[in-house]
């Protein structure tokens, strides 16, 4: 997952309860430090917050299905390299999201789904 659909998710309101996130480092000691790391859910990363880095979550494709898990979910892979996740909401409503990786198709579907 790219680091700015992992820092849409959290703008929106994923839950940041996972092991690997994005950490990028404080500007002043370089702002293009961006990289993914596991980090021990007992530790937590308050140390990293409090050290001025910004810490997102990089969730997995299971936990990004979980979080869709209101409806009837399916994902699919097309002939054009696009995988699609789609949930129906109701006996109207279908909402469709594609993406490069399965991971970037449900993020892009979690996000329609919790738009505000």
């Amino acid at each position: 997952m790219k680091y700015e659909l992992a820092k849409q998710l959290r703008d929106v309101g994923f839950p940041q309860l996972t092991k690997e996130f994005f950490v990028w480092g404080p500007p002043q000691k370089n702002e293009d430090y961006r990289n993914i790391m596991n980090i021990d859910p007992e530790r937590g990363y308050t140390n990293l917050l409090a050290a001025g880095y910004e810490v997102i979550a990089c969730p997995n494709l299971s936990e990004l299905i979980k979080a869709c898990e209101d409806g009837f979910f399916k994902l699919s892979h097309y002939k054009d390299s696009d995988w699609g996740a789609e949930v129906i909401i109701d006996i109207n409503g279908l909402v469709l999201r594609k993406g490069s990786t399965p991971e970037e198709a449900v993020a892009k579907l979690w996000l329609e789904l919790n738009r505000k």
